[in-house]
């Protein structure tokens, strides 16, 4: 029998250029591991943080952050819902009466309790229809799901009618995935088990009863910073060293090899002009490696 698009049903489906892990659909450009994954997130998976870095970047973190509340407008709101909220980092600097974060991981939602934070697993939210959130905010975390549909038709459950939806993904069909296949940053398998393009998710929030609002193809957070760890990645053999000194322990360097650390050092000095232009050449022709949408409910 041959196999159908998860997302819109159809049969022109063919393995991914540059990957043959993945299937792509040929008419909503829908991107899904070809493999049944059954990834685990660890009850420790947010202990390891590097404290040398996070310090270095706090303030870095804090501007994305900023920039983040901007696609909804930086005010304060009833309700505000972060699913895939980590350690709470976020949802914390949001301006809300209640923030809720749905995270998969116990530690997360651990750390999330200890700042103050509500909290949902992942199980429970996908049951919620209480909710009438001002805001629910996906920040690259649809890649990372077996079922993202079931996520937008629980976001659209406990959206307030006049709510915002915040999707931030990675773009498959940009020029990045082309050029460094593999070695791109935000192919990260076997985290991310399914890939979006503009159109494959324009496609699934039409579905689900969303109007898309607003596309944005300059966000620097996960577009530039991104683009910076695949030049990296593209010529040294140690994958996303920037991403993992930021985000786990850093004693799993100790043994990177010279080569590879001139490597980093020469991408963010010498060669950062090189990466800047490749973000902008990328996000005005539509084809950034990351891309933000802000949607809202149809009107009935």
């Amino acid at each position: 029998m041959k196999s159908a698009c998860r997302l819109c049903g159809s049969g022109n489906i063919a393995s991914l250029s540059k990957s043959m892990d993945y299937s792509q659909c040929g008419d909503c450009q829908f991107v899904w591991s070809k493999k049944s994954q059954n990834v685990h997130y660890n009850a420790d998976y947010y202990q390891g943080r590097s404290s040398l870095l996070s310090a270095v970047f706090c303030l870095i973190f804090n501007f994305f952050y900023w920039l983040r509340r901007q696609y909804v407008g930086d005010k304060k709101y009833k309700l505000w819902i972060d699913v895939g909220a980590g350690d709470g980092a976020f949802l914390k600097t949001v301006k809300a009466d209640k923030r809720i974060g749905v995270e998969i991981s116990s530690s997360g939602r651990q750390m999330m309790q200890d700042l103050g934070l509500d909290v949902l697993s992942d199980k429970e939210f996908l049951k919620k229809s209480c909710f009438k959130a001002d805001v629910i905010s996906f920040w690259h975390v649809l890649e990372h799901t077996s079922d993202p549909e079931s996520y937008i038709q629980a976001a659209k459950q406990n959206l307030a009618p006049t709510g915002k939806l915040v999707i931030g993904v990675p773009n498959i069909s940009s020029w990045e995935f082309k050029l460094f296949g593999k070695k791109w940053f935000h192919y990260a398998h076997p985290y991310h088990q399914r890939h979006f393009s503009p159109s494959s998710l324009g496609f699934l929030l039409q579905k689900n009863g969303f109007r898309v609002k607003k596309k944005d193809y300059f966000s620097p957070e996960h577009h530039f910073s991104g683009l910076l760890q695949s030049f990296i990645n593209w010529r040294s053999d140690s994958k996303d060293v920037l991403h993992k000194l930021t985000k786990r322990s850093s004693e799993q360097f100790t043994g990177m090899s010279f080569a590879n650390w001139l490597w980093v050092l020469f991408w963010i000095s010498l060669g950062l002009p090189l990466v800047a232009a490749f973000w902008v050449f990328a996000s005005l022709t539509g084809r950034p490696g990351a891309f933000v949408v802000v949607a809202t409910l149809k009107k009935r």
